[in-house]
C-alpha cells in the first residue's frame, strides 16, 4: 500500500514542478528558478529509474529548458543501469523498453487468462 502512494507522491510532485515551471516559462521569469525545477525534476527522474515506478508520458517526454543541463543529460554518463554507467537519456530509453515488454506480456497474459476462462466454462457448460 505504501508504494502506491509513493508512486502517486513521486508522479504529483512532478506535475506539480512541471506546472510550474511552464507557468515561469510563459511569463519569461527568473530563469534561476526555471533552472532549479528542472534540477528537482531531473532528480524525481532519476529517483525514479532506482526504484522501478513506472513514468507518465510526460516523464518520458521531459526536456530541460537549460542547454546546458540537456547537453550534460544526453552526453555525461551519470546514471548506473545494471552494470555498465549510461547516459540520462539512454536509462531513459531503457526504462521506456522495459515498460512496453512489460506491458506486452502482461497483454497477453490476459488474453491467455481470458482463453482459460471460456474453456473451462465451456468444458464445466458442457459436463452439466
Amino acid at each position: 500500500m505504501s508504494k502506491k502512494i509513493d508512486i502517486r507522491e513521486i508522479h504529483n510532485n512532478f506535475e506539480h514542478l512541471l506546472f510550474e515551471r511552464d507557468s515561469l516559462l510563459v511569463d519569461d521569469s527568473d530563469s534561476a528558478k526555471i533552472n532549479d525545477i528542472d534540477l528537482r525534476l531531473r532528480d524525481i527522474l532519476i529517483s525514479g529509474f532506482h526504484s522501478g515506478i513506472a513514468f507518465s508520458d510526460r516523464m518520458n517526454n521531459w526536456r530541460p529548458n537549460s542547454k546546458k543541463l540537456l547537453y550534460s543529460l544526453e552526453n555525461d554518463l551519470t546514471i548506473q543501469v545494471d552494470s555498465d554507467r549510461v547516459t540520462f537519456y539512454e536509462a531513459l530509453d531503457r526504462k521506456i523498453e522495459k515498460e512496453r515488454k512489460f506491458k506486452s506480456v502482461q497483454n497477453w497474459s490476459m488474453f491467455i487468462c481470458t482463453i482459460l476462462l471460456f474453456l473451462y466454462y465451456g468444458i464445466v457448460g458442457w459436463l452439466i
